[in-house]
């Protein structure tokens, strides 16, 4: 090589590298967020929460340590921001978020070369608090099924129906609105649901719950005669397929007669299902099958329930407690 050769790629070298040590966090910071918007094609949503919360990074580095140059930053530095986040009795899945924000931002500067080594990497995100499942007990779900009256049309035949399913089977509410009358055999007592990446399983039926299903068809057929197209089992108000937020609703406004807790949804019916057949003795691993679910530490969750149950039991009732 010679010499002006050797004069032109040491001065590249250089330049580089002033430019690795000089970047500014804030600079950093923008453009990550180009990156994302351009490249990635995030939504405007995301990058306003990566813009926010990175922000926020860099005005605590700053004025905590008064350090505005990417590579300055180390990992005891993003470990007391993370600190003072918790410290402020922010929700540990935000914190966890912010974190992310800033991995995603020093693994973007280190395959850029912006900085030569990642203080993110060393951050461990916070270990997330179980929730328990929401459910309604035996008394609530009896009341939602026998005490309240739906309308004799169409539209109170097939809400009764999304109830006395979702509570009867644990099924989800996707799985609901895909299930068509092939689905079910009468003969045989089942319905086959097709769960998560298209798994197939059998649910068997109680006798009450497959009178319910045939009941609302013949109700459903008078109601649209001239019904064509892919046989849905549960349609809309005008005869359509059915959709996910119809569900919701139906769910939502029959749990408001029954419960005051937050939660309505279609999968505390599903919570319910699962809570009230542990508590009665169910073995475990024939609810995993039922739910549909790949592993049993996912069945599992629902063990703390009857855990609580058994521990109300034991205080009521035993001597010493």
């Amino acid at each position: 090589m010679d010499s002006d050769k050797f004069s032109i790629s040491l001065s590249k070298i250089c330049r580089n590298f002033v430019f690795m040590s000089n970047m500014l966090l804030i600079n950093g910071i923008e453009l990550f967020l180009n990156y994302i918007s351009f490249e990635k094609r995030a939504s405007l949503h995301t990058v306003k929460a990566y813009k926010c919360d990175l922000s926020e990074f860099s005005t605590y580095i700053k004025e905590q340590y008064e350090i505005e140059c990417m590579d300055l930053v180390t990992s005891e530095m993003i470990r007391s921001w993370m600190v003072s986040l918790v410290e402020a009795d922010l929700a540990k899945t935000s914190v966890n978020r912010k974190m992310s924000a800033v991995k995603a931002l020093y693994r973007y500067a280190i395959r850029k070369k912006l900085i030569d080594k990642n203080p993110a990497t060393e951050i461990i995100s916070l270990k997330k608090d179980k929730n328990l499942p929401e459910y309604i007990n035996s008394q609530e779900l009896e009341k939602l099924l026998e005490e309240f009256e739906y309308a004799d049309d169409f539209e109170g035949v097939r809400d009764r129906l999304v109830i006395v399913l979702l509570a009867g089977t644990g099924i989800r509410c996707s799985e609901l609105v895909s299930l068509r009358d092939a689905s079910f055999d009468k003969e045989a007592g089942n319905v086959k649901v097709f769960g998560k990446r298209s798994k197939e399983r059998i649910i068997p039926l109680t006798p009450y719950i497959i009178k319910e299903v045939y009941k609302y068809i013949e109700v459903r057929d008078l109601e649209f005669k001239d019904r064509r197209g892919d046989n849905y089992l549960i349609l809309s108000n005008r005869g359509g397929h059915p959709y996910s937020m119809m569900i919701y609703r139906i769910v939502h406004e029959a749990l408001k007669l029954v419960t005051t807790q937050t939660k309505k949804s279609p999968h505390i019916l599903r919570h319910t299902f699962a809570t009230l057949l542990l508590n009665k003795g169910a073995d475990i691993n024939s609810v995993k099958e039922l739910l549909g679910h790949s592993s049993l530490a996912a069945t599992q969750i629902y063990t703390h329930n009857t855990i609580e149950k058994m521990k109300e039991v034991y205080k009521s009732a035993h001597p010493r407690a």
